[in-house]
């Protein structure tokens, strides 16, 4: 049972590292100030104190803000490794003639959702310029498909014309996730 409520406590460290180290910083300079200045010890004006509270309430907030702005990078870095993934797949260029159709247009509308989600947050996040080349490089694949979605053996034949948006749409990818953390 003791064991138990270490975890619990534990667990709640791990959650609020930042204010049990404020904590931690508190009681020491309590400690270092008691016997370093013993008379005057309790004489710290409330001023000082609501300076101190105020300074440590700020710096948490900020600090949460920006953790909050790297979760949010990490996230939109994932979904552009999928992306990434998906396009890279020999399946996007060379379409086998006895392919399912359906198979080609919703993996073409994953990758549109995807990208609709991106265009959210560029903008916000200073990729705006390389997810708009992405964008218009998937915009003409999905166009050429599109066109022959009917006429399988034409996209079978098409692996150069197909690579080269894709190609295009993977660099431009590529410099986006680069920005984002810059």
């Amino acid at each position: 049972m003791e064991t138990e409520a270490w975890k619990k406590f534990g667990r709640f460290i791990k959650k609020n590292w930042f204010i049990a180290l404020c904590a931690i910083c508190v009681i020491f300079l309590i400690v270092f100030n008691a016997f370093r200045l013993r008379s005057k010890f309790l004489e710290t004006s409330l001023s000082s104190c609501i300076t101190l509270l105020v300074a440590i309430i700020i710096s948490y907030l900020y600090s949460q803000k920006e953790n909050n702005k790297r979760k949010q990078k990490d996230i939109l870095l994932d979904l552009m490794m999928s992306i990434k993934n998906t396009i890279s797949e020999s399946s996007v260029c060379k379409i086998d003639p006895t392919m399912d159709k359906s198979i080609i247009t919703m993996r073409n509308r994953d990758i549109g959702n995807k990208m609709d989600l991106l265009e959210r947050y560029k903008n916000e996040f200073g990729f705006s310029e390389d997810f708009d080349g992405a964008k218009k490089q998937f915009e003409e694949y999905r166009s050429t498909i599109d066109n022959h979605i009917d006429d399988l053996d034409y996209l079978s034949k098409s692996e150069l014309e197909l690579k080269r948006p894709i190609t295009l749409m993977d660099n431009k990818i590529f410099e986006a996730m680069l920005k984002l953390y810059k």
